[in-house]
């Protein structure tokens, strides 16, 4: 009974009025902006979401560098233009040796992340992990550079500033982490090799070896325990987005121009912002919002091989005949900072300072991705597999299901056992061979995290309750909604003309669909997603789901409501009429103040039961009276972002 009384005192309840009020001018417009260039059967809903929505943080916030300290500033800029001076002056000594052998280059090498030896896999986690331990710039030096990409954001990106500002940003990385241990180099992590995997999740990236788990809090790997501004590290892998694609890849070189493959003039299917944005929203949690990304080391990677992708972009176009240093848009460039000649924010470089070839010729340079052949059927590393199974092999990520031979057996290592004296018996061999038994059982416990689960790792999606960089679950309430899936048979879309636009593997396949549903703050910075499984043998089913908001106090909250399902379509949002009860197209945007009737609850188990009435004969029954928003998808055609006038309020 004790228990029982404290569970319902801990249930706080608060009573809150919610009413429907317009989209953001910024979130409104970018999304006008991207209707002009196609609809949803062009643009994936969930990228737009990302960009439109997640993207709207670097104005809300309110960011810029003078929130960074000046010691931070300072060390930013130092890093940047000793480099910077280095080259030069390289440079200026090959072009002086006209007459006598030029200096031989030492270009740093970056490769990629599977293809390090084990030792500078180490080095590069070790020189991370020094950067996160140094306190000298607050909080710690690697959260000093992740914040730097959360103020300055908004000059690098949605913008033709988006690759040249990434690529400073690496080099300043890269050469903060050469001063913990010089060696190192940032790799990149290509997931066009881990997205023929079956279950991309057992990717060996996501091991202890590697990045560690995937599945909320990172409690393994070299970042394990990490804490952020924001919370405890966390990911949500495989609960949205997708991997890179070398389909997407060749849309954007088929472009000759930056302007073409960059916001706010290239299209969806050549805009390699949007292509970025999808490894992103896979790896979910503080990869998600692009504020938070540059706390999570793999934003290093992933941003490592945009910038490869750039480059060899840029010697297409030298094939062409376009000069690459000097290609940039004059108009059109989209949000403040992105024009040619604005500052950089990196030291006293310019924006047009990122597209000197200096950094490819002089500092740095790739090792292109790893390929094989039926003659050549190895790719480099025991991490990466050749794929023969079709006419044309090709190299794929390795998999926790993948079993290494050389790891299992080594016959010529087992074999000495046995000539020695007083050798153990063949029962107990495998106990005293503890390099490749650990191994291997390591190996058996890794697929079991991923592989003994249900249909998705991630049942109830893992939130890290973070309101204004305060991580506390008493800030945050709980919303109901009614959540409603239709489903089209296989004729029906056979005989349909236009389709949404979906990630590839929607593409022939009939998988079990999720429902993902977010709450973004527009007053407050925080971010809350959930999850409803579908059944795939029913053409409609329903679901309930309570979604998190801050709690509204003497301030509303005002949050925007967005859901998608697992193929990147678009659901539409439909909010009550306090006058008829009726349910109409909305946008999602709401606030809630703290006023009667509607109830809120920070636990929504308590909440839920509020919602519920029972008849005499104690059979439950929605009082859909407290339900203000219900989502429906369907074939994700709809447009759900239309400016509606008319507000309605509960």
């Amino acid at each position: 009974m004790l228990r029982l009384l404290l569970a319902v005192a801990a249930a706080r309840v608060v009573c809150a009025s919610i009413e429907e009020v317009p989209l953001p001018p910024d979130i409104q417009s970018c999304f006008d902006r991207q209707y002009k260039k196609g609809n949803l059967t062009v643009h994936i809903g969930e990228k737009l979401l990302w960009h439109c929505v997640h993207g709207s943080l670097w104005t809300r916030v309110g960011a810029s560098e003078k929130q960074m300290p000046k010691v931070a500033m300072k060390w930013f800029a130092d890093l940047i233009h000793t480099s910077y001076r280095e080259a030069e002056k390289r440079r200026r000594t090959r072009r002086q040796a006209v007459r006598r052998r030029p200096p031989v280059r030492q270009l740093r090498i970056r490769r990629e992340y599977r293809l390090l030896s084990d030792l500078e896999r180490r080095l590069f986690h070790r020189a991370i992990n020094m950067l996160k331990a140094d306190r000298t710039i607050p909080p710690n030096r690697f959260d000093a550079l992740g914040r730097l990409h959360e103020l300055l954001g908004e000059r690098a990106h949605d913008g033709p500033n988006f690759l040249g500002w990434h690529r400073l940003f690496i080099i300043l990385a890269e050469n903060a982490l050469r001063e913990k241990v010089p060696s190192v180099t940032i790799p990149y992590w290509d997931s066009t090799l881990d997205l023929h995997l079956v279950d991309q999740r057992a990717s060996l990236i996501w091991t202890p070896e590697f990045m560690g788990n995937g599945n909320g809090r990172v409690k393994t790997g070299p970042f394990a325990g990490w804490a952020t501004p924001y919370g405890p590290l966390m990911r949500n892998f495989g609960d949205g987005g997708t991997m890179m694609n070398w389909t997407s890849i060749r849309d954007t070189f088929s472009k000759s121009h930056i302007a073409e493959i960059t916001h706010p003039q290239a299209e969806p299917i050549a805009n390699i912002e949007d292509h970025h944005g999808e490894p992103h929203l896979w790896v979910g949690g503080h990869m998600a919002p692009q504020a938070l990304a540059g706390y999570d080391p793999i934003f290093l990677l992933l941003h490592s091989f945009i910038d490869l992708i750039w480059e060899l972009f840029r010697r297409i176009q030298r094939r062409r005949g376009i000069d690459p240093t000097t290609d940039y848009p004059f108009s059109d460039t989209g949000p403040p900072g992105h024009e040619y000649d604005d500052p950089s924010g990196f030291g006293n470089l310019l924006n047009r300072h990122a597209l000197s070839d200096i950094f490819t010729t002089e500092m740095y340079t790739y090792q292109l991705p790893p390929t094989c052949s039926n003659e050549t059927p190895t790719c480099g590393s025991r991490y990466i597999r050749c794929d023969t199974s079709e006419d044309r092999p090709k190299c794929v990520a390795a998999s926790l299901f993948d079993t290494p031979p050389d790891e299992v057996f080594d016959v010529n290592e087992l074999t000495p056992l046995r000539k020695r004296r007083n050798a153990p018996n063949t029962d107990n061999l495998f106990i005293h061979n503890d390099k490749h038994v650990n191994t291997y059982m390591q190996q058996i416990e890794n697929a079991v995290d991923v592989k003994c689960q249900r249909e998705n790792i991630n049942d109830q999606y893992v939130n890290n309750f973070n309101i204004n960089g305060v991580t506390n679950r008493n800030l945050w309430s709980y919303l109901p909604l009614s959540i409603f899936v239709s489903k089209e048979t296989r004729q029906q879309r056979k005989q349909k003309k236009a389709k949404a636009a979906v990630y590839p593997k929607c593409d022939n396949n009939d998988l079990p669909l999720s429902v993902y549903v977010e709450s973004n703050g527009l007053n407050y910075q925080g971010l809350f997603k959930d999850i409803v499984h579908i059944k795939n043998d029913v053409s409609v089913t329903s679901s309930m789901m309570y979604i998190a908001i801050k709690t509204p106090d003497v301030k509303p909250s005002e949050v925007l409501l967005s859901a998608y399902d697992s193929c990147g379509r678009i659901c539409k949002m439909f909010c009550q009429s306090s006058s008829s009860g009726s349910y109409r197209p909305c946008q999602g945007a709401l606030r809630v103040d703290n006023r009667a009737p509607q109830i809120l609850g920070n636990n929504a188990k308590a909440v839920s039961k509020s919602h519920w009435i029972q008849n005499e004969f104690g059979v439950p029954a929605l009082d859909e009276s407290k339900i203000f928003v219900k989502v429906v998808c369907d074939n994700g055609l709809g447009w759900p972002w239309k400016e509606h006038s008319n507000s309605r309020t509960i």
